[in-house]
């Protein structure tokens, strides 16, 4: 997963269809403190030297919880490593 992925997640989450007015991402708000959240860890993370990042993953698993620590196993972590692993748009969000 990389920042542009969750970013393009996050846009999704708050965007919607013109002529419905409903959100493009079905209950996707209510995901979005997670990955706001999640966003906020793996920017941290990138920023690490090798070196610190074993131990960073370590400290942190216990402050961030599960919801953060099994993200990528919720159907909105799915979508974004879809969307990271360059599936298109549309067909990662049926």
């Amino acid at each position: 997963m990389d920042l542009t992925s969750i970013d393009m997640c996050l846009e999704l989450m708050i965007s919607k269809d013109e002529e419905t007015g409903e959100y493009f991402l079905y209950h996707g708000i209510e995901h979005k403190g997670s990955v706001e959240a999640f966003r906020i860890y793996k920017s941290e993370y990138d920023n690490l030297p090798i070196d610190e990042k074993e131990n960073w993953l370590w400290i942190n698993s216990i402050k961030a919880g599960d919801a953060i620590c099994k993200f990528k196993n919720s159907s909105i972590g799915t979508l974004i490593n879809d969307l990271h692993n360059g599936i298109e748009m549309s067909d990662a969000c049926k």
